[in-house]
């Protein structure tokens, strides 16, 4: 953050940290519950597929509840429920100075996603894809591992497709850690008080570890300059990225413009759920090929 608000308008992503001396995790939860917050959860399924490319992660979004966070709490660290995507989060509710230089670039985003975990095991949590604005996304408990790559090596080395302002990869079922391992990218490792920073369309797969954890996405605001230049899609799949930045940039009001963006990043993960247990059966089909091989 040495760079201040100019460190953000950087071409590719980076690790920084936001808080040398961050809460514990009572003190977090403490200030959480007295804040009363409403928050979306998603119960868990129980299957354990995952993968790098196009498997969904274990959660089942159409089953979503509003609680507030206290009982939400309840649920996640009883397993039975995480929060994933969750697109109500502001920058003032996270505990920052007024004079610290994460206060500006917060200012202009769009909205945040929330990720709260307690899963009993290390796993991935997010397949491959990019959205077509700047993040910023701050660990504020427990730990992540992101893999990131490009939008040269993202649209050279997949069939890229865009829905719902989401980028993302068709099912791939070779073994997908050879193939993440064979790709050029940045591996980032996120702890408490730290921050990651990416522009759009760089294209980033999650896992995250065992126990408590919790992560605050930011979005920067959708416009032409964000969505046009490095868009790793077909053409047929840029335009409505294209037209709905432009509407958003010259043309429609700016809380409508958030309130469609939170929305279309929920669609996207209720209408990928509508073909997880196909790709499921596929992957398991695969493995079951390969163990016999």
């Amino acid at each position: 953050l040495a760079c201040g608000p100019p460190a953000f308008k950087m071409d590719y992503p980076f690790r920084f940290r936001f808080d040398e001396a961050p809460e514990t995790e009572d003190e977090m939860l403490e200030r959480l519950f007295a804040g009363n917050k409403t928050v979306t959860t998603t119960p868990i399924i129980s299957d354990g597929a995952a993968s790098y490319f196009g498997i969904k992660p274990p959660f089942k979004l159409d089953g979503v509840e509003l609680k507030p966070f206290r009982d939400a709490w309840s649920c996640i660290t009883g397993g039975t429920c995480t929060v994933y995507f969750d697109n109500t989060w502001t920058p003032e509710e996270i505990p920052l100075a007024q004079d610290h230089p994460m206060r500006e670039p917060l200012t202009g985003v769009s909205f945040g996603s929330g990720f709260v975990s307690n899963f009993p095991s290390h796993r991935i949590t997010a397949a491959l894809h990019a959205a077509p604005v700047k993040s910023v996304a701050l660990q504020m408990m427990g730990r992540k591992v992101w893999h990131f790559l490009s939008p040269r090596i993202f649209r050279e080395a997949f069939h890229v497709r865009g829905k719902d302002m989401v980028t993302f990869v068709e099912p791939i079922f070779a073994d997908n850690v050879k193939v993440l391992e064979s790709l050029p990218r940045y591996e980032i490792e996120t702890l408490p008080g730290d921050g990651v920073y990416f522009p759009s369309y760089w294209a980033h797969t999650v896992e995250t570890s065992e126990g408590p954890c919790f992560m605050l996405n930011y979005r920067g605001k959708l416009n032409l300059k964000s969505v046009v230049p490095k868009a790793p899609m077909s053409l047929s799949d840029l335009l409505p990225f294209a037209f709905k930045a432009f509407m958003a940039e010259y043309v429609t009001p700016e809380w409508y413009v958030r309130h469609m963006a939170a929305r279309n990043h929920h669609k996207l993960q209720t209408n990928l759920n509508e073909v997880y247990n196909t790709q499921k059966k596929m992957f398991n089909a695969s493995e079951e090929q390969r163990r016999g091989a």
